[in-house]
């Protein structure tokens, strides 16, 4: 199975997604980019691999998993 990724808004609320494998990674930061530069650069778009658990967080900071840490 591939890894999972997502854009995270502030690192935590994710806003597209999910993307799969180092393609779905590739494609994930080209709109994380996109997302950033649309906003001037105020808002950080994020990728990062999503919690198997509960999608809509990033996995290596998942509250419900790992108590919010890496």
């Amino acid at each position: 199975m591939s890894a999972e990724y997502g854009v995270f808004e502030h690192g935590t609320a994710m806003v597209d997604g999910p993307f799969y494998g180092d393609a779905g990674h590739r494609e994930a930061q080209t709109v994380a980019d996109a997302l950033t530069d649309a906003d001037d650069g105020n808002t950080p778009y994020t990728v990062a691999e999503v919690c198997p658990d509960h999608a809509e967080e990033p996995r290596a900071t998942c509250g419900e998993c790992f108590g919010g840490e890496p």
